[in-house]
């Protein structure tokens, strides 16, 4: 592996051993890490995770005999990009090595951070579950119930990827008017089957698109309810804010485990320590402040407080 890559002009290291390729990415990171395994133990795969997590992560592969392919789906759930199985031709493995290595040409202007962050951020959200099914797919052992079951399971992450994208393009089309606060959050509430209540009182009146609310609070709603877990609930509370009338939940901070929460208003994925992708909150907020509202993130002891604001009506 070594000589192929030297041969492509890269410059290019090899260590014995994990413990000493962790020594070597704290001295000098690099942008691809190749492991060639002929066993996967816990070592590599937390060498893996420990590297995914630094926002300049390098692309990692994996390769191991082809007896061993039930590895591939714990690596790729680690955080690898990619494996390889042997034996495997020489084209093949420089080919998969070299992809996203190259540096863009001179003249194309770089993306902007957000733009270069979402793409990050959407690549994984998609590719993560993409390798998993076809691994899954490929192995002829799987049961047919669990692989079902399972297929089932990563297309629905697929998915959900497609809808977070979609609350984040969408737009408040419509021009504002009065609506009925309480209202709005009790039919966000409805679709979370219990999981969500709102305090009863007299009508809020706001000023905003009631589609595009209506959507910022279900995106807000599941983004927390995600965190929760499957025994989690929520209370939202609707009350006056010097100008604004505003929806307010709280959450506990340790359901945000590893993340920031100024970091997670802003993001429309959020690649946890473990490697999951949780929606962030940039799809509410986005569509918040085309109604001349806004999303706050508060922290208060050991708990969140999230309090979506629109304009009073007058």
């Amino acid at each position: 592996m070594t000589e192929l890559l030297t041969r492509e002009g890269v410059s290019v290291e090899a260590v014995e051993s994990t413990y000493r390729a962790m020594a070597r990415f704290l001295d000098e990171p690099a942008q691809l890490l190749v492991l060639g395994l002929n066993g996967l133990r816990e070592a590599e795969l937390d060498l893996v995770r420990t590297l995914k997590q630094d926002r300049a992560a390098p692309k990692v592969i994996v390769s191991f005999p082809a007896a061993l392919r039930d590895l591939a789906v714990r690596a790729v759930e680690a955080g690898a990009d990619a494996y390889l199985l042997e034996p495997f031709y020489a084209s093949e493995f420089t080919r998969l090595a070299l992809t996203g290595l190259a540096r863009p040409a001179p003249e194309a202007p770089p993306p902007s951070a957000d733009l270069a962050q979402l793409a990050g951020e959407m690549a994984h959200a998609i590719n993560n579950p993409l390798q998993i099914l076809s691994l899954l797919l490929a192995d002829p052992k799987m049961p047919k119930r669990k692989l079902t079951q399972k297929v089932s399971e990563e297309l629905e992450r697929i998915r959900e990827v497609v809808r977070h994208l979609g609350a984040y393009g969408a737009g408040a089309t419509a021009p504002p008017r009065r609506l009925d606060l309480r209202a709005v959050a009790m039919e966000a509430a409805e679709g979370f089957a219990g999981a969500v209540r709102v305090q009863p009182g007299p009508a809020m009146e706001a000023m905003g698109d009631e589609a595009a609310l209506l959507a910022a609070m279900r995106s807000l709603f599941g983004a927390l309810l995600l965190r929760a877990g499957p025994e989690g609930s929520l209370l939202a509370a609707v009350a006056v804010e010097g100008p604004a009338a505003a929806v307010t939940v709280e959450a506990p901070t340790a359901s945000f485990a590893g993340e920031t929460l100024a970091r997670l208003r802003e993001s429309v994925f959020v690649v946890r320590e473990d490697r999951t992708v949780l929606p962030g909150l940039a799809p509410a907020h986005a569509l918040l402040l085309r109604q001349s509202g806004s999303l706050e993130v508060t922290p208060v002891g050991e708990t969140a407080r999230f309090s979506l604001r629109l304009p009073r009506a007058s």
